[in-house]
Order: structure tokens, then C-alpha cells, then sequence
């Protein structure tokens, strides 16, 4: 990232200093690892339960896992890339990060209904 595009991004004021820079990704990344881990845990499940259990044929429980994976894939996604937002990769670039989160959201929503 050059010079001029990191003054872009403070003159818009979307730029946090360095150290709370390092604060924002620190607090993201065990987000990303819990993450990471429900999705882990929820291939298990899904492989076990729904696939070897043969109980796919249930259309609620499917449509329960499917959102729960769409959900934290979208969310994985979407910290992954608020890391590279705050880490100066993105050209402060941040609407995919939070197209993700948005879809995530809605994903989520659905799980409740």
C-alpha cells in the first residue's frame, strides 16, 4: 500500500493508529479460531449425523445445517477479510468484509424462524 492511499484512508478517517490496529486484529483472530472450529465441529455432525445417520432425509434438519454452515463460513469470511482491512492489504477496501457479515447475519436470522 502506498503512502498516498494510507493518507486516503486517514483523511477519511477510517484509519485506526497502529496500536489499536494491533488491538482490533488481536480481538479478531480468536474469533477466527473459534470459528474455524464450529465449522470443524459442525462437519463432524453433519458427516455423522445427517450423512452416515442417514437422517438427511429429515428437509428441517437439513435446512438447519445448511444454514449453520453458510453462516460460519460467510462469518470465517468475513473476519478473514476485516484482518486484511485492518492489516493495510485491502487498499481500505471493507465492503466485502461487511457484505459477508451482512449475509451472515441474515443467515443467522434464518436459523431463528
Amino acid at each position: 500500500m502506498s503512502d498516498q492511499q494510507i493518507d486516503e484512508c486517514l483523511i477519511k478517517g477510517e484509519w485506526p493508529s497502529w496500536n489499536y490496529r494491533k488491538w482490533i486484529v488481536g480481538s479478531i483472530v480468536p474469533l477466527v479460531v473459534m470459528n474455524g472450529v464450529c465449522i470443524i465441529m459442525a462437519a463432524h455432525n453433519i458427516l455423522r449425523y445427517l450423512i452416515q445417520g442417514k437422517k438427511y432425509k429429515i428437509k428441517l434438519m437439513l435446512i438447519f445445517y445448511i444454514l449453520v454452515i453458510l453462516t460460519l463460513m460467510t462469518r470465517f469470511a468475513s473476519l478473514i477479510l476485516f484482518i486484511r482491512f485492518f492489516d493495510m492489504r485491502s487498499n481500505c477496501i471493507s465492503f466485502l468484509a461487511n457484505e459477508f457479515d451482512t449475509c451472515a447475519t441474515y443467515f443467522k436470522a434464518l436459523l431463528g424462524l
